[in-house]
């Protein structure tokens, strides 16, 4: 492979760090001193990119879990990194870089290159890599072609998840855009928290806060938790009862379906100010998203033409979804709420991992409900977007030494004050539902 220009050192930060994309593979330039050195953009650890990380006495800390490579070898120089960087070799001429990504890392060669030839027509270096940089410029116009060059999955599949996952901002960006503002149907609340006109609860749709209220015709609606003069939070009780939503900032009031009806000086003061005469109230509502309830549970969504909540679920977690709620109202009895400072998917996770189940809770492996061994269900749909986990409580009734070894939460001789807690009824083929994204 011939010489490829692929930078200028004036792009490169003085002890710094590019990233760049060459024929689909990730590279990391570093300019020491004079000198410029090239190795594999992606750590070798846990696969973020090198270009975000810290260059410190040549060498490059991997932004993650901070692995370093020496930067004109690649050599791995400290735990977890095992695995040395691929280097390239590297040419100057003038204050254009060029890369062969057939050559390891050499001395640095300045002014190696031939001369351009002085006839018009003759090609030079320029002309040879002026296809490849248009590749890669329109590779990165390409948000989507783009993302999958950034973002490289483990080799070994699905049996290990890279951090990038649970910490990325733009993966982040793109599950929300996606998944809670995309084609989703998300549980807001239950019909059983606003039974009366005028109640109202605040809740979510992933970070976004809305307000479900009972409008006077019956109706549910869910609103942005914005105002849409300067988008302040107008409602701060968690719930409550009100006639009429009244933003704190400037007063601007709306009706229980999120309607403008209200806007402190209009018309302005003794002729002067004031809102455009061509100002329209119904223009400058609060954002409504589209509403659904199924048994007692409201759903919210930021797509109009979203499918029925039945043939959103399918068949097969509808059934799991109705073993719950199944017809009869429920009933408030309270809250218990806790926050966790995480990404919004670690706790999904956490509700699907039996493993720590059966180790962790007392409450659990005490009284069977979780043992290792249990009849189980993992079920995922044909879509893939949504699952159940279900367990069977256990039907022995007593736990071998050896497992009471590795279920090391089991407490012998706990007993409940009315044991009857744990004598099922048999009026649902199910014991409980999670329901996600949740508020």
């Amino acid at each position: 492979m011939a010489w490829q220009r692929v930078a200028s050192i004036n792009e490169i930060d003085l002890d710094g760090v590019l990233g760049l994309d060459v024929d689909g593979s990730p590279l990391a330039l570093y300019r020491l001193g004079s000198e410029v050195f090239a190795t594999a953009g992606i750590c070798t650890h846990a696969l973020a990119i090198l270009s975000d990380g810290f260059v410190e006495d040549g060498k490059i800390e991997c932004p993650l879990h901070q692995g370093q490579f020496d930067i004109r070898s690649g050599k791995a120089l400290c735990a977890p990194a095992t695995e040395d960087l691929r280097t390239y070799a590297v040419k100057l001429e003038g204050d254009d870089v060029f890369i062969d990504m057939e050559r390891p890392a050499a001395s640095v060669v300045t002014n190696a290159m031939p001369n351009r030839k002085a006839a018009g027509d003759v090609p030079t270096i320029e002309d040879d890599t002026e296809a490849d940089t248009r590749k890669i410029a329109a590779m990165n116009t390409d948000p989507e072609l783009s993302l999958t060059k950034h973002y490289v999955w483990p080799a070994e599949g699905l049996t290990r998840i890279p951090d990038w996952v649970y910490t990325d901002q733009t993966i982040y960006e793109r599950e929300v855009e996606k998944i809670f503002h995309g084609r989703t149907w998300n549980y807001v609340a239950l019909e059983c928290e606003v039974p009366k006109a005028g109640d109202f609860i605040r809740s979510n749709v992933g970070p976004t806060p809305v307000v479900v209220v009972r409008a006077d015709d019956g109706s549910i609606n869910v609103v942005e938790n914005r105002c849409s003069h300067r988008a302040a939070e107008f409602c701060r009780e968690l719930n409550g009862n009100v006639k009429e939503f009244v933003c704190p900032y400037h007063q601007w009031s709306y009706d229980l379906q999120g309607n403008l009806v209200g806007v402190p000086f209009r018309r302005g003061v003794n002729g002067k100010g004031g809102m455009p005469a061509d100002f329209d109230t119904a223009q400058h509502g609060l954002r409504r998203l589209n509403v659904t309830t199924h048994r007692g549970v409201v759903f919210a969504s930021y797509v109009r033409n979203m499918e029925s909540l039945q043939d959103y679920l399918g068949p097969e977690v509808l059934r799991e979804f109705e073993a719950t709620f199944d017809g009869r109202k429920p009933t408030l009895l309270g809250y218990y709420r806790h926050t966790l400072p995480g990404n919004w998917k670690l706790y999904h996770e956490n509700l699907k991992d039996p493993y720590h189940a059966t180790l962790l809770h007392t409450f659990l492996v005490t009284f069977g409900l979780l043992w290792a061994g249990n009849r189980s269900l993992m079920l995922s749909d044909t879509t893939g977007r949504h699952g159940v986990m279900a367990s069977a409580k256990s039907e022995r009734k007593s736990v071998s030494s050896d497992a009471k070894k590795e279920m090391r939460a089991y407490r012998e001789g706990m007993t409940l004050a009315e044991p009857r807690f744990m004598d099922f009824a048999k009026s649902m083929k199910r014991g409980s539902a999670s329901v996600m994204p949740s508020r």
